[in-house]
């Protein structure tokens, strides 16, 4: 996605219209936390906007990212 290296040898034969429809699919509270999260914005503003408290809104980007992966291991393991 962006800019960013993959360094996950099964994630870099991925194109990035796959990479953001695995991240569309993730449960929307996850999806937002980590959309904020790569857009930028820091954890305490995650938590005000999306009216959370502070470990919440780092909850939600670690899960997310966690099933991103995850997900994205699984792709990549059925493309080979």
């Amino acid at each position: 996605i962006g800019d960013h290296a993959i360094n996950n040898p099964a994630e870099s034969h991925m194109g990035a219209e796959e990479i953001m429809v695995t991240v569309n699919q993730l449960p929307t509270k996850y999806r937002r936390a980590f959309l904020l999260h790569y857009q930028g914005m820091k954890y305490k503003d995650i938590a005000r906007v999306t009216d959370v408290p502070l470990g919440t809104a780092k909850s939600r980007v670690f899960t997310a990212r966690k099933l991103l992966k995850e997900q994205l291991l699984r792709l990549g393991a059925k493309r080979h």
